[in-house]
């Protein structure tokens, strides 16, 4: 008995070694069943120096299927990097959020990449794609505001699209209603209500992130339907007020503001009243 177990174990590792030597493996001849790959959106944003934008890449299997997924993306604009890197593996009906990333110094661009998953069989293979738009460009930043809070939004200067980036309560009574920013200005204004009447906020604005720091609350003596204007070259802020409605023996007024060019800070340089016939929409 003992001889024929010997003889038996000799003849499985004989039959092993001979399938081995063929180039027999464990990968399945054909891959059972099929499958989808999802990509969460179809266009995409990058800043460059800070911030990522985000897909999620998804494997759907269908009739069965239980492989894993080869995920490969091709096309990836030069200095932008992919968090996992490419390529990398999904298991059946796995999803990934891959992260873009463009350090300071990437060129803009508007690319395609090709997003690709592949299951492996030894005789056969499945194979599907999708493409992603994917702009890379230097962040500029839009502002909403309502109520007492401010929005972010990230512009693509490739395209004009808008991604939300947070939102900022700012903690002042009253809602605001108005804001300017000078141009090629990091500061931002804002008109607003507090508890004593209309004052001007002063916000930084972080050119990497677009977060907001309060570093200025000036009350103004307009008390009506003010409306904020920048002068061109970004170094004077007006305010505009005009005259009561019904009220039409009320003069309207116009507040100048000088713009510290370091800080953003205001300082009033002058206040002027207007006939009160004078409508007071913008100037230049």
């Amino acid at each position: 008995m003992r001889t024929s177990y010997l003889l038996l174990s000799l003849v499985v590792a004989i039959l092993a070694i001979g399938l081995a030597s063929c180039g027999v493996s464990s990968v399945p001849p054909i891959p059972v069943g099929d499958f989808n790959l999802s990509i969460s959106s179809q266009s995409l944003f990058v800043p460059i120096g800070s911030g990522a934008g985000n897909v999620q890449i998804t494997v759907q299997p269908t009739g069965g299927f239980n492989q894993a997924v080869m995920v490969s993306l091709s096309g990836v604009p030069a200095g932008v990097t992919t968090t996992p890197p490419s390529p990398f593996t999904l298991a059946r009906g796995g999803s990934q959020t891959v992260t873009f990333s463009a350090p300071p110094g990437t060129s803009p661009s508007v690319s395609t990449i090709t997003v690709a998953g592949i299951a492996r069989g030894s005789e056969t293979s499945l194979y599907h794609s999708g493409t992603l738009s994917i702009s890379v460009a230097d962040p500029v930043y839009a502002y909403a505001w309502g109520g007492n809070t401010i929005a972010a939004y990230a512009v693509d200067a490739n395209t004009g699209g808008i991604t939300a980036i947070g939102t900022l309560a700012t903690g002042l009574a009253g809602g605001l209603q108005f804001a300017v920013t000078p141009p090629r200005s990091h500061f931002i204004y804002f008109l607003v209500e507090t508890g004593e009447g209309l004052s001007i906020a002063t916000y930084s604005a972080d050119p990497a992130t677009g977060d907001l720091t309060l570093s200025q609350l000036i009350p103004i003596e307009a008390s009506f339907g003010v409306t904020l204007v920048a002068s061109p070259d970004g170094k004077f802020l007006y305010a505009l007020g005009e005259p009561f409605p019904g009220a039409s023996l009320q003069p309207g007024i116009i507040i100048g503001l000088q713009i510290d060019p370091a800080t953003g800070r205001l300082t009033q340089s002058f206040s002027e009243k207007l006939p009160a016939t004078l409508g007071i929409w913008s100037v230049w």
